[in-house]
């Protein structure tokens, strides 16, 4: 008796497709809890003005350098209140 067949082929490499599919969109995904209402609003509006995918390339790039400086900030806040004072 064989363990592998041929006809697995296909739906074993479409499953990892899949699988693999959903982990990059899970990466995809922007935290927008760094910022504030009024940025959101803003970035929303510039996304739904966008027409080409450069321009929306554009926005979401700005978007994603301010949410990686807050992180980069609390970070850095964080880190001070945890050192111990000599």
């Amino acid at each position: 008796m064989t363990f592998f067949r041929p006809t697995w082929l296909l739906p074993a490499v479409l499953s990892v497709f899949l699988l693999n599919g959903t982990n990059a969109f899970a990466q995809a995904a922007h935290d927008t809890s760094l910022l504030t209402d009024a940025e959101r609003k803003h970035y929303r509006a510039l996304l739904s003005k966008s027409n080409d995918s450069a321009e929306r390339a554009k926005v979401k790039s700005e978007m994603n350098r301010l949410i990686q400086t807050r992180r980069l900030e609390r970070r850095k806040a964080k880190t001070k209140q945890e050192a111990p004072a000599q």
